[in-house]
């Protein structure tokens, strides 16, 4: 049996079905339009004035002020602070150039040191600032180590080799 063409004849009766039903849905229910004037009817509602229980609000002017250009003021080094971090330093039992390469990596510096100075021992455990570090790293291994913040290097020579004056 062939149930093809049953399927295409309740789909052409379905379709007919739903249009004879939108037609008579959509067009069923509209009022007619009225014939003159007098059957129009007008309602007025009167809303009561608005009272407002506060004064106006002031009206600025549209003016605004602004500031003239001027040139930046020259920056003087020698009048801003230099400002050092605080850095925690942990090494128990290290050498002074693990030392000395650590706290200058902390500031992204680059470090020089004397080989003979790098196998003395160390034990650090402290916070502060680095120059206090660095103090403390000279004293432990009887070096004199110093920054310089215009080339961005810590350097590092022996105590021994720091000239001195004689009395």
């Amino acid at each position: 049996m062939n149930f093809s063409c049953y399927h295409r004849q309740a789909g052409k009766w379905m379709l007919a079905i739903i249009a004879t039903l939108g037609f008579a849905v959509g067009c069923g229910t509209q009022q007619r339009p009225p014939r003159n004037m007098d059957e129009i009817e007008v309602t007025r509602e009167y809303y009561p004035v608005v009272h407002k229980r506060t004064l106006p609000e002031p009206v600025y002017g549209r003016m605004m002020w602004s500031h003239l250009s001027q040139p930046t003021p020259i920056r003087n080094k020698n009048t801003a602070p230099f400002l050092l971090p605080t850095v925690e330093f942990d090494l128990r039992n290290s050498s002074v150039a693990e030392t000395i390469e650590s706290l200058a990596q902390a500031l992204g510096y680059r470090w020089s040191y004397p080989p003979e100075v790098g196998t003395r021992k160390v034990s650090i455990l402290m916070e502060g600032t680095v120059e206090e570090i660095l103090a403390e790293i000279s004293r432990q291994g009887n070096i004199v180590g110093e920054f310089d913040h215009e080339q961005r290097v810590l350097r590092v020579i022996d105590s021994r080799m720091q000239p001195q004056l004689k009395p």
